[in-house]
């Protein structure tokens, strides 16, 4: 069981819909309820909402722990959605003024929620490229081909017959003994991988269906083909981003900036042996993405994540923004509480003790006269120490050596990097606590079940220990 969460972390509220909210606490999470697992409904089809807080341990490992799940039976209106996430927070005496960002889907409850509130708000990245995806294929010829896709997979899921001539078929064909995979509208790229696999097993397929008089006309045409292979050519490359971002096991807002540049410098832009089909997918994806993204507040959310993320800093910062950034920062850190952490400390008792030791040694030469020689007569004077700094020319001096020093490695995580350096940079440590959240909904915390109650009773909240979340790999 994980201890209890410190001063800086985030919450995650879920509710039937599964939004996910994420707010930094001035101080430690007291309530008279016991946590509990975060879930949707029970079986009896009744509505919960749920409170997960999120947050990075002293450890810095990002940890997750669902604090109640209580009964939502009100319609599930902006309106309604908006107070009962103000009442949530409030039972749990966490403020609203240290949010980082709410993070939900694209419902227009959901949205109309988080502005009622006036709480920043950062939809699920995850969700905004799955419908990023399927605006590209609104075609009509696109809508034919997948129709057919779903047709030729249902003609083998229920025939065991076609199911044994298709294996014997790849097996002359030399092709791998894959199973045809079907869509699901709410999995995510769950469409890219039916029509890869179709495409796969194309001759398989072409040689079963084409046996048999009743199923000829399942076998896809050239046309047909065409069409997949340009739908599959433009969406595939998405397909490790849908699964590399969609988990909150990443610190992944600071992802966002360098996989939009990405987006836009490399893997959607068009090229001249792509078919138009596949330029128009690409091009209607990327602009929607961007559409999604050009509010000035989000763009700052996903900039000032960006920029304490060790790995990203300035670097995917449009060159125009960089300064007003770094203003943001300075008058963030400038704001944040003083942190009485162990390694202040033990920075000021290892100071004490230096200073105590040059004393020492200087009383002791001073004890003992010594002939002066002839470099001493040309020793310049030293001059005279200058004034201490101000705190806010302390922490944008900070902030500078911050961005002086190297970039960590790809492959290291930003939570790793902020373990072994934080003693350097006191103040923008609490910066990057702050915003190295998830940027997605899905998998705040590990759900389980509610028990189904007797019929005819009222659903009640369920204790349940705190889960902490998996620890955050190492970044793609």
């Amino acid at each position: 069981m994980a201890g209890p969460p410190p001063e800086d972390v985030c919450l995650a509220v879920l509710l039937p819909e599964d939004i996910g909210l994420v707010v930094p606490a001035p101080e430690r999470i007291s309530s008279p309820q016991r946590p509990a697992p975060a879930t949707q409904r029970s079986r009896t089809i009744q509505p919960y909402m749920s409170l997960t807080v999120h947050y990075i341990d002293e450890d810095w490992k990002l940890q997750s722990a669902c604090l109640q799940t209580c009964y939502f039976p009100e319609d599930h209106t902006g309106e309604v959605i908006s107070q009962g996430l103000i009442d949530a927070l409030g039972s749990w005496n966490l403020s609203e003024d240290r949010q980082s960002c709410m993070t939900t889907d694209s419902g227009t409850n959901m949205v109309k929620a988080v502005k009622l509130n006036e709480w920043s708000h950062l939809q699920c990245f995850g969700h905004r490229l799955h419908n990023a995806i399927q605006n590209g294929l609104k075609d009509p010829r696109v809508d034919r081909a997948v129709v057919l896709c779903k047709k030729v997979v249902s003609a083998f899921s229920f025939s065991w017959k076609r199911r044994r001539d298709l294996a014997s078929a790849q097996t002359e064909l030399g092709l791998p003994s894959h199973q045809l995979i079907t869509e699901s509208p709410t999995r995510w790229g769950s469409r890219q991988k039916m029509i890869n696999r179709v495409l796969e097993q194309e001759k398989a397929i072409a040689r079963v269906l084409g046996s048999d008089k009743k199923s000829r006309q399942l076998v896809p045409t050239w046309q047909d083909l065409d069409v997949l292979e340009s739908v599959n050519k433009a969406v595939s490359p998405l397909q490790e981003f849908t699964d590399a971002l969609s988990g909150e096991a990443y610190v992944s807002v600071s992802y966002l900036k360098p996989v939009l540049h990405l987006f836009n410098n490399s893997i959607l832009q068009s090229k001249e042996d792509e078919t138009e089909l596949t330029k128009h997918i690409k091009s209607t994806t990327l602009q929607y993405l961007n559409s999604k993204y050009s509010d000035p507040a989000t763009d700052e959310l996903l900039c000032i994540a960006s920029l304490v993320d060790p790995r990203f800093r300035t670097s995917y910062i449009e060159q125009e923004k960089v300064e007003r950034i770094k203003e943001r920062a300075v008058t963030e850190m400038m704001s944040l509480p003083a942190e009485k952490k162990k390694v202040q400390s033990d920075t000021s008792e290892q100071m004490q003790a230096t200073t105590k030791q040059l004393c020492t040694q200087q009383d002791e030469d001073e004890a003992v006269p010594k002939k002066k020689s002839l470099a001493s007569f040309l020793k310049k004077t030293m001059p005279p120490l200058s004034t201490p700094q101000s705190r806010e020319e302390n922490i944008r001096a900070e902030l500078t050596a911050y961005l002086m020093s190297p970039d960590a490695d790809s492959d290291t995580g930003p939570l790793h990097w902020w373990k072994l350096h934080e003693a350097n940079f006191l103040k923008l440590r609490q910066l990057a606590r702050k915003y190295l959240v998830p940027a997605t909904r899905k998998g705040s915390s590990t759900p389980a079940p509610v028990p189904a109650t007797r019929k005819g009773s009222s659903p009640v909240p369920i204790p349940a220990a705190r889960q902490p979340a998996p620890p955050v790999p190492a970044a793609l």
